[in-house]
């Protein structure tokens, strides 16, 4: 039975991240990422198809894991974001909220520029295989 309800989530989270692909108010990513926690706990075959999807695959392995985004897909991120943020920065009137709203725009610009930069993931990449065969 828990095995059956860990499934259900798992197919209702990748559902939601897949509409998330199109609609760019879903985030893709998390819904991804708990459907790979919900169907790892629920069987193999599900947990193998997602990580064989297709989408799956562009939007965490290439992003998370391998720390890849062009200039484009970062740029379009941060116009969806900003547009999202920018919609309660001007119809609510409250000072503390737009700074918070403020701070969290440029809290992503910044993880943007250090998370994707190649540099510094080419530099962590040759140090780790320099520890590993020592």
């Amino acid at each position: 039975m828990k095995k059956f309800i860990y499934f259900i989530f798992g197919g209702v989270t990748f559902i939601l991240g897949t509409i998330g692909i199109f609609l760019p108010i879903l985030p893709t990513v998390p819904f991804y990422l708990a459907s790979g926690f919900f169907w790892v706990r629920s069987s193999d075959q599900a947990y193998q198809f997602l990580l064989s999807n297709k989408w799956y695959q562009q939007y965490v392995t290439e992003w998370l894991v391998k720390r890849k985004m062009t200039v484009r897909q970062r740029i379009q991120i941060l116009l969806i974001l900003f547009v999202l943020l920018a919609i309660p920065f001007i119809a609510v009137p409250n000072t503390w909220m737009r700074l918070v709203l403020g701070c969290v725009f440029i809290g992503h610009c910044i993880f943007f520029i250090f998370f994707f930069d190649k540099k510094r993931t080419r530099q962590k990449i040759s140090s780790e295989n320099k520890i590993f065969f020592r």
